[in-house]
């Protein structure tokens, strides 16, 4: 079962090394974690929450492997 804001999570896009990125994941399931787990095109990352904070909102054309 989804936990409230879930998707909220995994529909943003920040722009992280240039590219579009999107939350998958994180140990306690918030973007806000310690560490967090992210999609960039087919290659995932860890990067800090606070890194993930701090990434500016993606601005270009949203990928059709980021889903809606």
């Amino acid at each position: 079962m989804q936990q409230e804001g879930e998707m909220t999570y995994r529909s943003v896009l920040k722009e992280v090394d240039g590219k579009p990125a999107v939350f998958i994941g994180s140990r306690t399931g918030r973007d806000d974690a310690e560490k967090v787990l992210l999609r960039v095109g087919d290659t995932e990352k860890t990067i800090s929450g606070q890194q993930w904070a701090a990434a500016p909102f993606w601005a270009g054309k949203r990928p059709v492997w980021a889903g809606k």
